[in-house]
């Protein structure tokens, strides 16, 4: 498990990652709300795993990866060349429900969420 700020990532043993609220963002979420009233759910997403980043976590935009997606995309197997231009990458895992539900309220709504290792 690796504990963060607002939400801990969790592997699971099906190969996907759950982002799980932990306590502090159960009793901080005004602050996420807030981020994602004003600058949308991808900025508020990004506030929630800032501490995982800087840990080695990504959160990669789809046409980083030569996919046409708004879909949250997280991993820590990116490999990046000078230019910041993907070379290779590893395990990335998606929020796949992102068309229909808003990810940001079915966190605060469920206290997870999943997101699925891609093929």
């Amino acid at each position: 498990m690796n504990r963060g700020k607002y939400v801990d990532l969790q592997e699971t043993l099906d190969g996907n990652v759950h982002l799980l609220l932990n306590r502090r963002g159960r009793r901080d979420f005004a602050e996420i709300d807030a981020v994602h009233d004003f600058y949308g759910p991808q900025t508020a997403f990004s506030a929630l795993l800032n501490d995982h980043v800087v840990n080695g976590w990504e959160l990669v935009p789809g046409r980083d990866l030569g996919v046409a997606t708004i879909a949250p995309i997280l991993s820590r197997d990116i490999e990046r060349d000078g230019d910041g231009t993907v070379i290779s990458a590893g395990r990335v895992y998606w929020y796949r429900d992102y068309l229909d539900l808003d990810g940001i309220r079915e966190l605060r709504r469920h206290g997870y969420l999943e997101f699925r290792q891609a093929a």
